[in-house]
């Protein structure tokens, strides 16, 4: 892929949104190897354009050198989400090649207080964008890995989750349709900046197994379960006798067999069978 030509090119400059869309299908490190052949302002549309968590897979694939000078030429809003899906040791063999006041601005927005929801949520999240065929969803929850996850989340233009379609529904054999007519669209997002004292855990969890995290802007970031979000405030060590409320206990226990579906699920997308392994 290092002979990039010139209607590549073009349409890279000119349609980044629709680039992304069609980059965000194929595999981090194929993606990654051919943005490292395109000039570096070329290839910056695109990937500000791509799920955050997809470009941060694909700069993790990438020389840190290469990678800090795309971090450079994308909206500055987008840098800190996409750093977010990167292990910290490489994460950091980037930073480390920025200039140290944008370096150090970018450490800040990493840091989520651990009283705030995003400190908690996760970033590796199966989603797909509005009028994406089921088969073609199929071959992204393939390609994403997430195979603990149970729902997919459906985005905008805008990345904004307008609804989830549970991993069971892609197994509807019209695989040609739009996974639009299976959304659900009654599971209420949660900023990243909200306390986790602010988080009603009695309502809004029925039926979900995890809620969308959203930024300021209101594009998904992550996802948070009910779990998490009792973990993270449970009380201290010594308050109750048992060491953990039964909210907790039962949190934990939910979490654990939402989990073990999501694996039964994952076995039977990838042909693997139902035991997940």
């Amino acid at each position: 892929m290092s002979d990039v030509g010139t209607l590549t090119l073009a349409y890279l400059r000119s349609r980044p949104a629709d680039a992304a869309r069609v980059l965000e299908q194929l595999e981090p490190a194929v993606v990654g190897e051919f943005l490292a052949t395109v000039p570096v302002r070329v290839a910056a549309g695109p990937l500000a354009a791509m799920i955050s968590w997809r470009a941060g897979r694909v700069l993790a694939r990438m020389d840190p050198v290469r990678a800090a000078a795309l971090i450079e030429a994308i909206p500055a809003e987008r840098c800190s989400w996409c750093l977010r899906a990167i292990a910290p040791a490489l994460r950091e063999a980037i930073l480390a090649e920025l200039p140290t006041r944008r370096a150090r601005s970018l450490r800040r927005q990493l840091r989520f207080v651990a009283t705030l929801v995003g400190a908690h949520m996760d970033v590796d999240t199966s989603a797909v964008r509005a009028g994406t065929t089921v088969s073609e969803a199929i071959d992204l929850v393939r390609a994403d890995g997430t195979w603990s996850a149970m729902q997919l989340y459906v985005i905008d233009a805008m990345q904004r989750p307008v609804g989830v379609v549970p991993l069971a529904a892609l197994f509807d054999p019209a695989g040609e349709r739009s996974i639009d007519a299976l959304v659900d669209r009654e599971c209420t997002s949660i900023a990243a900046d909200t306390p986790l004292a602010q988080v009603d855990i009695a309502t809004g969890w029925d039926g979900w197994p995890e809620r969308p995290v959203v930024d300021s802007a209101g594009g998904l970031v992550g996802t948070i379960s009910l779990a998490r979000v009792v973990a993270a405030r449970r009380e201290p060590v010594g308050a109750m006798s048992s060491g953990a409320g039964p909210g907790l206990v039962l949190a934990r226990a939910y979490g654990a067999a939402a989990s073990g579906l999501g694996r039964t699920l994952a076995g039977l997308i990838t042909g693997r069978g139902g035991n997940g392994v």
